[in-house]
């Protein structure tokens, strides 16, 4: 009878053991997803910032321009620092922009604002409630997308194309 205690005791202590693993090991995966949703959390905020910072220096710039309008003089160094802010303010939005788009999995459709999945259909993120931007056409080998196929061609330089004439408006 000692032996079969015994061996059930083992057998309780290997389960034990092996489910002490796969929780470590959920454990693990569970804080390095929360590691990676947090890193892409703080990089949509710097890029909400950013659009904020890009909008408020474009206001600045209207109201220069407008008081240029109205009869106030605008130094024109004021307004080239403002263009050179703007322009260093999108070359900041699209460094994050990348950095937000190499941690994202090609594959992914995630929220842009919380990072959760999202199921294939989604329009909303089922978390945050987040509008998802639907999902665009990958471009194809040569770097064209479908859309960009399909615009008209202009015509050919060598070809005649009509022109109007004095005739053409007279009744």
């Amino acid at each position: 009878m000692n032996d079969k205690i015994q061996e059930m005791l083992d057998t309780i202590q290997r389960t034990a053991v092996q489910a002490g693993d796969v929780a470590s090991d959920a454990a693990y995966g569970v804080g390095k997803k929360a590691a990676q949703l947090l890193s892409t959390a703080k990089l949509n905020i710097r890029v909400c910032e950013c659009k904020a910072d890009i909008a408020a220096a474009f206001r600045e710039l209207g109201e220069m321009l407008y008081a240029t309008h109205a009869g106030s003089p605008t130094d024109s160094d004021d307004l080239l620092h403002k263009l050179e802010n703007i322009d260093a303010l999108k070359a900041q939005l699209n460094t994050l922009n990348a950095q937000l788009n190499r941690q994202t999995p090609a594959d992914a459709h995630t929220c842009p604002i919380c990072g959760s999945a999202a199921k294939e259909g989604d329009q909303f993120c089922r978390e945050c409630g987040s509008p998802l931007a639907p999902k665009t056409e990958e471009t194809s080998a040569e770097g064209q997308t479908a859309s960009a196929e399909a615009q008209p061609q202009s015509a050919p330089a060598d070809e005649e194309q009509p022109t109007a004439t004095s005739e053409d408006f007279v009744d």
